[in-house]
């Protein structure tokens, strides 16, 4: 009884399919990784290259001579493209911030193609002109064909209309407010009094003959 006691169970051991997919996601995290850290180093030393070569060159770089900058391996597709120049995007594979491993030139169409300039990020071209937040509306402009009609030509009334009918209704408020001058108050400016019509009546006059 006692031999038996001493004696330790056997380990059981993993089977292969479990030590498989245990070595698979090892290497699966560690291959993320490794894409992460390469992404972000060859984003950064390439954008660190390409300001440091356009300052020292006054911006004057061939599309072949920033290429040569580049590191990490990134992909390059074509955006844009019309007579003038070309847009391309250069862009690191990254699982995690994806599409902000970005880096946009704008190269010219000329032979051999020189670069105009660069950008990072994947969104709109700073130097784009941006349009106005209020743009004047075209229905707002009034014609010359006469009152109480707009750009339209139905009934819509002008500016001027607008004022004018303001002004008339200060007016009659005006002339509303005003008391009406009582008949009582009136008195004509060629009346005579009653006391002097009575004395010139009574009045009479005397002469003396002459001797």
């Amino acid at each position: 009884m006692s031999e038996n006691k001493s004696e330790k169970a056997p380990v059981k051991q993993r089977s292969p399919v479990e030590r498989a997919i245990v070595w698979g996601g090892i290497l699966i995290l560690i291959l993320v990784v490794a894409i992460e850290y390469r992404a972000q180093q060859g984003y950064t030393n390439s954008l660190m290259a390409l300001s440091e070569a356009s300052d020292e060159n006054d911006g004057e770089l061939t599309l072949e001579q920033v290429e040569a900058l580049f590191s990490g391996g990134p992909s390059r597709s074509v955006k844009t493209e019309n007579g003038i120049e070309t847009h391309f995007v250069y862009s690191w594979l990254s699982f995690f911030k994806s599409g902000q491993y970005v880096l946009n030139i704008l190269a010219s169409k000329d032979e051999p193609s020189t670069l105009l300039r660069f950008y990072t990020g994947d969104g709109i071209d700073p130097m784009t002109p941006i349009p106005p937040k209020n743009p004047t509306p075209k229905g707002n402009l009034s014609l010359s064909g006469g009152p109480g009609r707009g750009s339209s030509g139905g009934g819509e009334s002008t500016g001027e209309d607008e004022k004018a009918g303001e002004d008339d209704a200060a007016k009659n408020e005006n002339e509303a407010s005003d008391p009406a001058p009582s008949e009582s108050s009136e008195k004509p400016a060629d009346e005579e009094k009653p006391g002097n019509e009575t004395e010139n009546s009574d009045e009479t006059t005397t002469e003396k003959p002459v001797e």
